[in-house]
């Protein structure tokens, strides 16, 4: 989405009718209404045919595809019989009947921080974007002073339904400072310098924001008690160097026992794993030591229900601890079997550099793997699945019952 800065006008749909099942329209479903909650205004359907088998789609195939093609205003052409005027006539269609809004549901960049004795230099810069326009900030970029990304934190935050809606006029304002951002951060982290995705896990609010610190090179704090503190209700993402790395850390809000919806939950757990791109190199979860609470029992069954097993190669336990603690709780024990069995203790003496040595032990030790929008997607299928054949034997048996 953010490549089609500042918004896209269509979205082409390709579906294969002759292997298209159910599963994959659920999958599908998932990914669009994750997207935008609008998608179906903006979407064409353009079918194909298996060019190897030339095999036609059988009945349950065209039933699925049909109410597909109807759920998206019936917006419709045969790859086999559209020329390229009829495919450009359609998409202008879609542009004409939204009277030319853009599907623009995004992510709210916050500006970069910068030293104080840098200011009255990015003033300059800024000036000199709006004077000369969007088409010289290259060579304006190259002659930027990229030491200043030293000290560079971006920090996206997502709102209560995992995005923000946002007009055509905050993208035309912003533009130069989104390009800028994106711009600087591709020349100074290069390819060479590797790159850690970190999600942040837990119930305690307090907790996650002290890990997120220390992570980004600040001095862990342990509370002294478990304080009762209001989560948040955003994602928030950011950005640093760390220990030669190029570290996006993902803190995400306590998802038991809150305001949120079931709905409102999955979006978040989508985004965050889609802005981890190409997918969770970690995922933290931050629990005391102390005796779990039901907040934090509750927290750790839906992180097992929304990402599945699948996450528990990537997965690290870390546990606040006071200094001359006592032996783990066993629930505490439970946990982290649960997960996969990496934990590590985290105190006042801990810092970023043993963090990512351990972050980087975990990723060697999974073989590179990452958890992907994919493996996501995949769980949320197999979740939907699964209830959908509990439904269908409940029903059977009330059947049974009656007769």
């Amino acid at each position: 989405m953010s490549l089609c800065s500042p918004g896209p006008h269509g979205v082409v749909l390709v579906l294969q009718p002759d292997d298209f099942t159910e599963k994959d329209n659920i999958r599908m479903d998932h990914i669009l209404s994750s997207l935008s909650e609008e998608a179906h205004k903006y979407t064409l359907v353009l079918t194909t045919q298996n060019k190897d088998t030339g095999a036609s789609a059988g009945p349950v195939q065209e039933n699925i595809i049909q109410k597909v093609i109807t759920k998206y205003r019936n917006r419709h052409l045969e790859l086999s019989n559209c020329c390229h005027a009829s495919f450009v006539e359609m998409i202008e269609r879609i542009v004409e009947e939204n009277r030319g809004s853009l599907n623009c549901q995004e992510f709210e960049e916050a500006p970069i921080f910068l030293e104080p004795k840098r200011s009255e230099r990015k003033t300059e810069v800024e000036h000199y974007y709006h004077r000369e326009g969007l088409r010289q900030e290259e060579a304006e970029l190259q002659e930027y002073d990229l030491t200043e990304l030293e000290e560079h934190e971006e920090t996206t935050q997502l709102h209560s339904n995992g995005y923000d809606q946002t007009e055509q006029l905050w993208f035309e304002d912003d533009l130069p400072k989104q390009k800028k951002s994106r711009t600087l951060l591709s020349k100074h982290f290069s390819a060479s310098k590797p790159r850690l995705n970190i999600v942040l896990l837990g119930s305690e609010h307090k907790a996650k924001t002290s890990i997120s610190k220390l992570l980004l090179g600040k001095k862990f704090s342990t509370p002294h008690q478990r304080v009762k503190q209001k989560s948040s209700s955003l994602c928030v993402k950011k950005e640093r160097e760390v220990c030669g790395c190029l570290v996006t850390l993902v803190e995400m809000p306590a998802l038991y026992n809150t305001q949120f919806s079931e709905e409102e939950v999955m979006q978040k757990a989508f985004h965050c794993v889609s802005v981890c791109d190409p997918g969770v190199h970690a995922f933290l979860i931050v629990i005391s030591e102390d005796r779990l609470t039901d907040e934090d029992k509750g927290e750790i069954e839906m992180i097992q229900r929304i990402f599945s097993s699948r996450l528990n190669k990537n997965t690290i336990v870390l546990i606040s601890q006071q200094p001359q603690s006592k032996e783990l709780d066993d629930d505490v024990k439970t946990v982290i079997k649960a997960f996969g069995g990496q934990f590590k203790f985290v105190d006042s003496e801990t810092d970023a550099t043993q963090l990512i040595k351990c972050l980087k032990v975990l990723h060697k030790e999974s073989r590179g793997s990452l958890y992907t929008m994919d493996m996501y997607v995949e769980a949320q299928v197999e979740t939907q699945l699964k209830y959908k054949r509990e439904i269908e034997n409940l029903r059977h048996k009330i059947s049974d019952f009656t007769l």
